[in-house]
């Protein structure tokens, strides 16, 4: 049901009111306090990091009049609510007992389309998907439309009450397939198919909801189709998605032609178009980053395409209309030292925008702007009693490992301490073949340097976001050259004079949790201690259908390039494995896993605890029984991190 009962609609409500809303005088006040360099004596407590955030999404109605915002409070689920941009007096549209509203988007002028997750645990929480609905900003015409695997992004119908969805037809190797593109009408709820080529993933429509490109993938073949006259369909990319990535479709513009993302034999992707007109891709990319890989968001006004955002050390927006690029200019002249996104309506000039403002000591915070007037309405934030002054800074920045190879890295220094001689955490991103971040926000980061330590994030290589080349020279590297770029990150702290080479500790979650294991393993002398959760302990369980939710065309034709072949590779992956290298595990670690994780099943941590438990001075272990693949609770989180705190107290102590 959607309606909740008076007392819990009130207390939302007033959650609203006192998380939320600013009153007139103070909403001229948009910026943080200026972060200064002394710390208070006191950090802050470990609950205003984890705890579930305030308010978590905020999106513009496509004619501009209204915000929608997802909102939480402790104790209680997520709801959604909508505020008009002239008052900003909130009215919660969709909230419930037993759930949370999780993903949302505006389907028309007054109507949104969202999903429900149910907070379930353990065996409950197995192969459960949310549920769709509809509501109208004002609470009315609610329709339950059943649900959907997955939302298409379009750019037409905006104003009408229709959506796209992708629904998997079946499932094969383990992974979904065959997915089938439906025109839904939230208001009726009648779906109508849309033909499409068979085993279709993605998908990309114009203006007038024809479907005019498609990513199609079947077993290590990936094809680019494009729609072109008469209504057949024409291949102009091939490739295999494993291990390497081809052109990826976007958005079909009123112009004609369409955006897509790729490389095209560069090191790193670009965004083109191709011309339905000519039947041609262009030769020269529309936009480009050095060094970086653009993955790009268009940004669409009244059919028009006004901007692109991409993502190099940290965000940006390259605006192609120049009343908004003075805009954005006069708005970070408002709101320095920070990001800030600009969200556009769809169907209506930009005159009122939503900003979503964050930066390295500033979670994310969400204003609106009014263009002409340049006057800056503060909406509400992430984490309420996040003080910048109490956080650390970050840097991006590039050292080169033992082979000459650069590694992007970011470092973070505590507040109010000279940057000599401090305790470091080298912090590993999992995947591992993914971007591990970009500057700003991170509460895990922040905690870290509340709490006195310096943390260091190398985008080591294999990580993607930084070109093929870097992606391709971590293949089949696990415990090798990947970790080997880890330890010269911790050197290269120390050769600065940044890292004291007595406290140093490694720690991740994942891959990230597999490089602290082999951290211990390979490098005794330089990590002090390791903090490992969701950890990969035996490369040889990844090739194994009992031991991973891993599909069978991902351990066919991913694991055996990027990882290693469990018959050719077999001595490599027994070396490189914690498992087999439990007696070199000396420093203390902590290790936690979680009860449910099918990603990495706890078998890999508690076969690990078997053999340490006892044997290595300050092991510890922790097993969360409802987890999954990470902490999704904030009980779990503000548990975790206590135990962190508590174990860096005693094992690397800051001063």
């Amino acid at each position: 049901m959607i309606a909740v009962p008076g007392a819990v609609r009130a207390q939302v409500l007033l959650v609203l009111a006192t998380a939320l809303w600013v009153a007139p005088a103070a909403s001229q006040q948009a910026a943080a306090p200026a972060p200064s360099a002394a710390a208070t004596a006191t950090p802050p407590p470990v609950e205003l990091f984890f705890a579930d955030p305030v308010l978590s999404e905020a999106r513009i109605s496509p004619d501009g009049r209204e915000v929608a915002v997802r909102i939480g409070a402790k104790g209680r689920h997520f709801v959604l609510a909508v505020l008009p941009v002239d008052t900003l007096q909130p009215k919660v549209v969709a909230s419930y007992m037993d759930q949370d509203v999780g993903n949302f988007q505006w389907v028309g002028a007054h109507r949104l389309a969202y999903d429900t997750v149910p907070r379930l645990v353990g065996l409950n929480r197995i192969d459960v998907y949310p549920g769709l609905f509809a509501v109208n900003d004002d609470g009315s015409g609610f329709r339950d439309l059943g649900g959907a695997t997955m939302w298409v992004s379009s750019y037409s119908a905006a104003d009408d009450g229709m959506m796209y969805v992708a629904d998997a037809q079946e499932i094969r190797g383990g992974r979904f397939d065959y997915f089938k593109l439906y025109r839904l009408d939230t208001n009726s709820g009648e779906k109508t198919a849309i033909e499409t080529p068979l085993h279709s993933e993605d998908f990309v429509l114009d203006q007038t909801g024809t479907l005019r490109a498609v990513s199609t993938s079947e077993g290590a073949r990936t094809r680019v189709l494009v729609r072109v006259a008469g209504g057949e369909w024409k291949s102009i990319d091939e490739y295999n998605p494993f291990v390497s990535g081809g052109l990826e479709p976007r958005y079909v513009g009123a112009d004609g032609k369409l955006y897509l993302s790729g490389s095209r034999g560069r090191n790193t992707r670009a965004l083109y178009t191709y011309d339905f007109s000519k039947g041609a891709l262009t030769e020269k990319p529309l936009l480009t980053a050095d060094q970086y890989d653009i993955d790009p968001v268009l940004l669409v006004s009244q059919d028009k395409l006004i901007g692109v955002r991409y993502w190099t050390d940290s965000e940006t927006t390259a605006w192609l209309d120049p009343a908004m690029k003075k805009a954005q200019d006069a708005l970070d002249k408002r709101l320095p030292g920070r990001v800030n996104r600009i969200g556009i309506p769809h169907r209506a000039l930009p005159e009122v925008v939503l900003v979503t403002s964050y930066a390295d000591r500033v979670p994310e915070t969400f204003y609106l702007y009014d263009i002409a007037a340049d006057r800056l309405t503060l909406i509400g934030t992430s984490l309420p009693g996040i003080d910048p002054r109490q956080m650390g800074k970050t840097y991006a920045i590039s050292y080169d490992a033992r082979d000459g190879r650069p590694i992007p890295a970011y470092v973070t220094f505590p507040p109010g301490r000279e940057r000599k001689n401090l305790p470091f955490i080298v912090l590993v991103h999992g995947g591992p073949f993914v971007r591990g971040r970009i500057w700003g926000w991170d509460s895990e980061v922040q905690f870290l340097a509340s709490r006195g330590y310096a943390v260091l994030q190398p985008e080591y290589r294999g990580s993607t976001g930084f070109g093929g080349e870097h992606f391709r020279a971590g293949w089949k590297q696990w415990g090798l050259k990947m970790q080997d770029d880890l330890a010269d990150g911790a050197r290269w702290a120390i050769g600065q004079g940044l890292a004291d080479p007595g406290r140093i500790c490694i720690a991740g979650a994942s891959y990230g949790g597999y490089a602290t294991l082999m951290g211990l393993v390979n490098d005794p002398k330089l990590y002090r201690c390791g903090i490992a959760w969701a950890a990969v302990t035996d490369l040889r369980l990844l090739g194994s259908r009992t031991w991973s939710e891993s599909s069978d065309l991902y351990r066919k034709f991913g694991l055996p390039n990027l990882v290693g072949d469990e018959t050719a590779d077999a001595e490599q992956l027994k070396a490189t494995s914690p498992i087999e290298n439990v007696d070199r595990i000396t420093r203390p670690l902590l290790l936690a896993h979680g009860g449910y994780d099918t990603r990495v099943p706890i078998v890999h941590g508690e076969r690990l605890r078997s053999r340490l438990e006892g044997k290595v001075p300050g092991f510890e272990w922790v097993r969360y029984d409802e987890e999954p693949h990470g902490w999704t609770y904030p009980e779990t989180r503000i548990d975790f991190w206590t135990r962190v705190e508590r174990f860096l107290s005693v094992n690397l102590p800051a001063p």
